[in-house]
């Protein structure tokens, strides 16, 4: 049998399965069509899973906030969708749409950004009136919201903590790089300040899951000061598309959401000798690829090699590049914790999590990478798709990943 795999490129890859044992043949949730979402959407609004429809959550005379992740699941539809429906339902409870902002979040780029977010304002209608870009390293555009546990005061995004309403619309997606569920398209760190997006960074240098339960206490509990009465929750789906919608009470949404998106969360019997994992986006970073390779590691013999294809222009001539060409790797990452550079704090932290997510398996690079520079990284090169191929007819076992930077298997 052939399973086509979209690496980004003009046509698939075509991999023929032959004798391997296929294991699992992985893909997240199919996606709603604009006609579909739209029906969900005002759906969901108006019958929401718990509390009232959202025109009941505001007076005429609010002003209204709607904060937006810089990338929505699906193209610019989606957005367009998206921001007319909840427009639509807020003027329906009487609030003017002089009186709505949307404010728009920049990536998190410490955890890796997935796409830009460049051109997504063309899409927004015209019952927008306001639109503000968030930036988090100026220090004026925050304003002092609640302390942590230490005390630490912590501030967001001024806009929201001045909104007599605040609309959250959040993603809800899986960082197989961090073993569940992501931080990016959240509310919290998305409109925080930079210093405390570099604290997040940082600590999880230093370990992973108890900053990732300590996030999820205090994104919660900027959730509970902020006063916010219910969010609307986004679920990707297969093929850059959106999977479904919840809105309601902030508990309630995310647990809707996680069922939405189990299909990027499948369970998996039994590790392949070798992983095939696609990457679709075709801007493909040392963050998307460290996401793909902990995805097909959760699927891999530790002895088992992953093939990654994908459309990758070049990696990081830093940090990444010195512990593959042989330096040892945490004086590395205990140098660059130090930084006050987002980008070099980033770099270390994908690069920890990529030695972590590899170990001991072989990794092969099917892009658009030359051989030498592959080599010289000390990854495997593959320079057609009759390589990969090989690689299938010497393996006993298979797994093939769609859209693997996505993907979360479990076991």
């Amino acid at each position: 049998m052939n399973i086509d795999l979209d690496y980004a490129a003009a046509g698939p890859l075509a991999l023929a399965v032959g004798s391997a044992s296929l294991l699992a043949n992985l893909e997240g949730p199919a996606g709603l069509s604009p006609a579909a979402l739209a029906t969900a959407l005002a759906e969901t609004l108006s019958q929401p899973l718990s509390g009232p429809p959202l025109r009941q959550h505001v007076v005429p005379g609010d002003r209204v906030v709607i904060a937006l992740p810089p990338r929505l699941p699906g193209d610019t539809t989606t957005l367009d969708l998206v921001v007319q429906g909840l427009t639509e339902s807020l003027a329906a409870g009487g609030v003017d749409p002089s009186d709505i902002t949307v404010l728009v979040a920049p990536p998190l780029e410490l955890l890796g950004p997935k796409e830009s977010a460049d051109g997504k304002t063309a899409a927004l209608p015209a019952a927008a009136a306001q639109l503000i870009w968030f930036q988090p390293e100026s220090d004026d555009q925050t304003a002092y919201l609640l302390a942590d546990a230490e005390g630490e005061p912590l501030h967001l995004a001024r806009q929201l903590v001045d909104a007599d309403v605040v609309v959250a619309v959040e993603t809800f997606s899986h960082d197989p790089a961090l073993g569940g569920r992501s931080p990016e398209g959240e509310l919290w760190p998305g409109f925080a300040r930079q210093d405390r997006r570099l604290t997040l960074a940082r600590s999880l240098l230093e370990t992973r899951r108890p900053v990732l339960e300590a996030w999820g206490r205090l994104a919660a509990a900027v959730t509970d000061q902020l006063g916010l009465l219910a969010s609307l929750r986004l679920v990707p789906g297969r093929d850059h598309t959106l999977a479904g919608v919840a809105f309601g009470f902030p508990a309630d949404s995310t647990r809707h959401s996680r069922q939405l998106a189990q299909a990027w969360r499948p369970a998996i019997g039994q590790q392949a000798a070798l992983t095939i994992a696609g990457i679709s986006d075709p801007g493909c970073t040392l963050a998307t690829l460290t996401r793909a390779v902990a995805a097909a590691a959760r699927a891999t013999r530790p002895d088992g090699t992953i093939c990654v294809a994908c459309n990758l222009a070049g990696l990081p001539d830093g940090l990444f590049t010195r512990w593959r060409q042989g330096e040892s790797l945490f004086p590395l990452v205990g140098e660059a914790a130090g930084s006050d550079d987002p980008a070099i704090v980033g770099e270390a932290l994908q690069t920890l999590l990529f030695a972590r997510a590899l170990g001991d398996r072989r990794l092969v690079l099917f892009s658009g990478l030359d051989e030498e520079t592959v080599e010289s990284l000390d990854i495997g090169h593959a320079d057609s798709p009759d390589a990969v191929n090989r690689l299938i007819r010497q393996a006993d076992s298979l797994t093939v990943l769609h859209e693997a930077d996505r993907l979360c298997p479990r076991r």
